[in-house]
């Protein structure tokens, strides 16, 4: 069919006879083939004066070159049709590739350009009223915002666009969008707020069923929870994680909490025996704060008596 299109110099059937090969391609897993042909198909619009069909080429080349692995060629296609949309007056579709390109930013690490990807983005979905897109680039901008360490403006961000979820009912983006919420707290040692950011999330992974988040919610509450001085609260959830454990994907993290809360209990040779296991297991991920745990795990058991956790000092009171 192709061979007859060429020989008879129908472009638009040559065009829609390897687009269907492309898509055919791609089905089949061969991104890199289909690529190859979506691109002698934008080969064949590009002499015809049809902007749309010249787009729809573009679009299926970028998102196989996309699926190929090439995230910067993907990158460059990506920008000649948000070119051609804005030419073409397309507001709704430069939407969506200006958000592609911003994940392809975010992807590279680019937080500058991808920031400013979302941020047009977001102004042109708002302008348009399309409120479900705009509060799904203003998830995006919370993950920018926290790449940039700008933990505090990626929480707000995350809550607004969770709000609108929540009044919509839609358990499991608010589900995502609650953890990372927790997470930026608890990175910013907030115990108070992280503790109940995921008590939010336990609440809403058992809602959803997401025993994969409610074991991470678990496991996060009891470090809380054991670093707020509270190692009677925190028993509930170490259970609780130890029951979900074929669900981390964290095991050393949790041996950890379960070698602290044994320290915690009184079980000075059964902490220091946990952690030591650990240790023999972590290789690389064993840290500092590990080490010092060990120590006083190990004084501990010499001595018979509970010492301060590294930190303690530190640690909150109850609120």
């Amino acid at each position: 069919m192709i061979q007859e299109a060429q020989d008879r110099g129908e472009v638009v059937w040559e065009a829609r006879a390897l687009h269907g090969l492309a898509v055919a391609e791609a089905l089949s897993g061969r991104a890199e083939q289909a690529a190859q042909l979506a691109e002698q198909v934008r080969s064949s619009y590009a002499v015809r004066d049809d902007a749309g069909a010249r787009l729809a080429a573009l679009r299926d080349l970028a998102s196989f070159t996309l699926a190929s692995g090439d995230a910067e060629r993907a990158g460059e296609l990506f920008r000649q049709i948000g070119d051609l949309q804005q030419d073409l007056g397309d507001r709704l579709g430069r939407v969506d590739t200006l958000a592609q390109l911003g994940a392809l930013a975010l992807r590279a690490d680019d937080l500058e350009r991808a920031r400013g990807a979302f941020d047009e983005a977001r102004e042109l979905a708002a302008g348009l009223g399309d409120v479900r897109t705009e509060m799904q680039i203003l998830a995006s901008l919370g993950e920018v915002a926290s790449r940039r360490g700008q933990r505090a403006e990626a929480v707000e961000l995350w809550r607004r666009a969770a709000t609108f979820y929540e009044q919509r009912g839609e358990t499991g983006r608010r589900l995502l969008l609650a953890t990372n919420v927790a997470e930026a707290l608890l990175l910013d040692d907030d115990l108070a707020a992280a503790e109940d950011a995921f008590r939010d999330v336990r609440e809403l992974a058992v809602e959803r069923g997401d025993e994969s988040l409610e074991a991470l919610a678990s496991l996060r509450l009891t470090w809380i929870l054991l670093r707020r001085g509270y190692p009677y609260q925190a028993r509930r959830h170490l259970d609780r994680a130890i029951e979900l454990d074929q669900r981390l994907d964290q095991p050393l993290a949790l041996q950890r909490l379960i070698a602290w809360m044994a320290y915690e209990e009184g079980s000075y040779r059964l902490a220091f025996d946990t952690l030591g296991a650990v240790k023999r297991q972590a290789g690389d991920d064993w840290n500092e704060l590990d080490e010092q745990f060990l120590d006083v795990f190990a004084r501990a058991l010499e001595r018979g008596e509970r010492l301060p956790v590294p930190g303690e000092e530190n640690v909150l009171g109850p609120g």
